[in-house]
């Protein structure tokens, strides 16, 4: 079609050439006629000539022109009609593909469905896993809570056992005691009441207990140890200045009776009075004594000094026998102390004499009363303990029976 156009203007271009050049030879004609000659005669048959094959050549070009036209659209109508095959094809695959796609379709709708219903199930399930997981770690919190209240409420009462049995220590004792039953209220178990009952009940027989200043005791024994070392011992002669008074005045009567004008008669009586006077005064020098107390020696200031560092060791091992609450021992240090206060000190001194004044007031403390049992909530808690350790293990073990059996889902092919 696109030759055919292009050929047709230059056949019409011709045609106009050729019709301007009759016009102008017409209009030659018209305006002066001219005579025709031999030689313009032999010209016309040429021209005409030139003229028809001018327009044969056109003519075959045009059906050239017109033949390749139809050729070419020949074959672009059966390479159309090609196209058009191929995309018929085409289109009956995509129909076909479509229909598959139309049953893929179906099918993934009917497979999205089914997971969404399985997606639900395990949501639902995942919620009721969740929710039993909390309870568990709850209970699991609970019960590890529970074993260190248990844990810390058995220590508590076994220092009070050791505090009372050990030491004699029922304040400390009590004391350890009383936190052990805010750790039994804090768990709030009802299996913890009977516990609780006996507890109570030695809270009271602890409460009764006499409980000895034992920090004002021992304070007064070491204000005594220290005023040891000042206190005076007990001199020999202490002892003898009534009697050797009595005998220097035995002594001058015999003096005053020895009268040279006597009578020979008396002179051997004086004789033997001399002689008995003699053997009084070789008495005074070297005497024997029979007592029965003892006595205090001759003692050097090194002795004096260890006398009264043995009496303050004395009392500073009274005041740690009463610390550690060893009643014999601080009775029999402190008498020991008093016996060496009367036998080698000046009881006639103020200072001593307060002293064993204030040691026979530690005497009568009582260091070490009768002491409760209290061994019973003990023995009851390590019961409910094991009853309570025994329980939670059994539902350990059905918890775990449970989780090993888990849900079977089917799939999405079955």
């Amino acid at each position: 079609m696109s030759t055919q156009s292009s050929a047709n203007p230059q056949a019409h271009k011709a045609r106009g050439d050729k019709s301007q050049g009759h016009k102008s030879r017409a209009d030659k004609g018209a305006r002066a006629p001219a005579p025709r000659t031999a030689g313009q005669s032999s010209l016309l048959p040429v021209t005409a000539l030139i003229i028809a094959l001018a327009t044969a050549a056109t003519a075959g070009w045009l059906w050239r022109q017109l033949n390749d036209a139809r050729n070419a659209q020949s074959e672009l109508a059966t390479a159309q009609a090609r196209e058009l095959a191929g995309l018929e094809a085409e289109i009956g695959q995509v129909s076909q593909s479509l229909a598959g796609i139309d049953d893929l379709n179906n099918a993934v709708g009917n497979t999205a469905r089914q997971m969404a219903s399985e997606l639900s199930d395990l949501r639902a399930d995942l919620g009721q896993m969740r929710f039993e997981l909390v309870n568990r770690l709850n209970a699991g919190v609970q019960d590890h809570a529970t074993t260190l209240l248990l844990g810390e409420t058995e220590h508590l009462m076994r220092i009070a056992g050791y505090e009372l049995g050990l030491r004699r220590d029922p304040t400390a004792a009590l004391e350890a005691l009383g936190l052990a039953d805010e750790r039994l209220a804090a768990m709030n178990d009802p299996l913890m009441v009977r516990v609780r009952e006996t507890l109570a009940r030695e809270i009271q027989a602890l409460a009764a207990v006499p409980a000895p200043d034992i920090a004002g005791t021992a304070a007064i024994l070491g204000t005594l140890a220290d005023q040891a070392v000042s206190l005076p011992l007990r001199r020999a002669g202490d002892a003898e200045k009534t009697q050797s008074g009595a005998e220097q005045k035995s002594s001058g009567q015999s003096a005053i009776n020895d009268d040279p004008s006597t009578s020979a008669a008396d002179e051997e009586s004086r004789w033997a009075e001399l002689m008995d006077d003699l053997g009084r005064s070789l008495g005074r020098l070297v005497r024997v004594q029979k007592h029965d107390k003892n006595m205090a020696a001759l003692l050097t200031p090194d002795d004096e000094r260890l006398m009264r560092q043995n009496l303050q060791i004395k009392f500073e091992t009274a005041r740690l026998a009463l610390l550690e609450r060893r009643s014999q021992v601080y009775r029999d240090t402190l008498g020991e102390a008093q016996r060496w206060l009367r036998t080698y000190f000046d009881t006639n001194d103020e200072a001593v004499e307060a002293a064993l004044r204030e040691s026979d007031k530690m005497l009568a403390v009582i260091i070490e009363p009768m002491l409760p049992d209290i061994s019973a909530s003990l023995r009851q808690l390590r019961t409910a303990r094991q009853t309570l350790t025994q329980a939670t293990l059994k539902t350990t073990t059905q918890t775990a029976s449970q989780a090993t059996n888990p849900v079977t889902r089917k799939g999405p092919g079955s």
